[in-house]
């Protein structure tokens, strides 16, 4: 069966999306029908180390499309919406969105434009919430990686599995 994430598509000046479970169906809506997502999609310094660290805080191993760029003290990803890109493997947990909005959007750079936070779907075919680099790559970035391997700094808060 072939998975492929949700696309937008431009249809009579108006913006709908589609995902494909698999090559013989397609699922649309507009925006305001798009459901929220209600996890998190973390493989870079919001991430736990490891699969051990993950299982005793709630974190459950996954993958999202994508191109990985280690930048040092971080990683940048970008290439979501391309259907041949690999996958970036990361973990899922549950998420508030006053967590999103408080916590995590000012520590990921989005007012400034640094990061941008975006629903995609996972290999597991969950909607998630994801932090995507939302400048030009520099010169300097290394990739693309199927892992970023750096160091985390946040402390990881534990969360109920979903």
């Amino acid at each position: 069966m072939s998975r492929r994430g949700r696309i937008a598509v431009e249809s009579g000046g108006s913006e709908w999306h589609y995902w494909e479970p698999d090559a013989s169906s397609r699922i649309f809506w507009s925006p305001s029908e798009r459901m929220t997502p209600s996890l998190l999609f973390a493989y870079g310094t919001l991430a736990p180390n490891g699969s051990k660290e993950a299982a005793a805080h709630g974190w459950v191993a996954d993958a999202v499309r994508g191109r990985l760029f280690d930048l040092g003290p971080y990683p940048a990803l970008v290439g979501h919406d391309d259907l041949n890109a690999d996958w970036v493997e990361g973990f899922v947990r549950s998420v508030d969105p006053i967590e999103l909005t408080r916590d995590l959007d000012p520590y990921e750079g989005v007012d400034e434009g640094l990061y941008r936070r975006v629903a995609v779907t996972t290999r597991a075919s969950r909607l998630v919430w994801v932090y995507l680099y939302a400048r030009p790559l520099p010169s300097q970035a290394r990739g693309p990686l199927t892992r970023w391997k750096g160091l985390r700094t946040l402390p990881v808060p534990e969360h109920d599995s979903f």
